[in-house]
């Protein structure tokens, strides 16, 4: 696309047209309508190998130039030299944060995943309570009543066992306070009969 048709075109055509072509690579989750979960796995994006920079010059750098034109010749090699250092340097920075975001993403989407997983082990729950319309035939909302049921009833029978755990605990206790108070009357008896045998 030149200069002039890039102009000519509006805007919001050109956005478009961007849109479409990211729609078609790696990196179409960016422009997708869908929204991203955090079950979904990001694309890898291709890193390259990182080489040590070395400053290499090239011979012709070194020789004394005769000519004006060798002169420019070699201020020119030496720029693209330069550039391509600058380049290179440019492409590790920008490898470098793609790894380093890449790695806050798997943080944040283990954390995300901890939170939902957190909220739907959620005790109870309600079946309507969004304020969003819900259709009641569905089948998503019959899986979640089943479930919701299911859930209701170990809720009651983990809260009859506990409550059985407690009255027999209760019951325990009142015999071994029962017990208790018959020792320690025992040995006030014992204590008495022995301060009155001593006198």
């Amino acid at each position: 696309m030149t200069a002039t048709t890039q102009k000519q075109l509006p805007l919001t055509s050109i956005a478009e047209k961007v849109v479409a072509e990211l729609s078609s690579t790696s990196a179409a989750f960016l422009v997708s309508k869908k929204l991203v979960e955090s079950s979904d796995q990001l694309s890898c994006l291709p890193n390259a190998n990182v080489s040590p920079s070395n400053k290499r010059k090239h011979i012709l750098l070194e020789t004394k130039p005769k000519t004006d034109c060798e002169r420019e010749l070699q201020q020119a090699l030496s720029n693209s030299y330069t550039r391509e250092a600058d380049l290179e340097g440019a492409n590790q920075g920008i490898q470098a944060t793609m790894v380093l975001q890449g790695m806050y993403c798997d943080c944040v989407q283990q954390q995300l995943q901890g939170q939902e997983k957190k909220k739907n082990m959620t005790k109870g729950g309600h079946l309507v309570g969004d304020g969003l319309p819900i259709l009641l035939t569905g089948e998503s909302f019959h899986s979640h009543v089943v479930e919701h049921q299911r859930i209701t009833q170990e809720e009651a029978i983990a809260h009859d066992a506990q409550q059985v755990a407690r009255e027999e605990k209760a019951e325990a206790m009142k015999a071994w306070k029962e017990l208790e108070m018959e020792r320690v009357k025992r040995n006030q008896d014992r204590r008495a009969l022995h301060k009155e045998e001593i006198k």
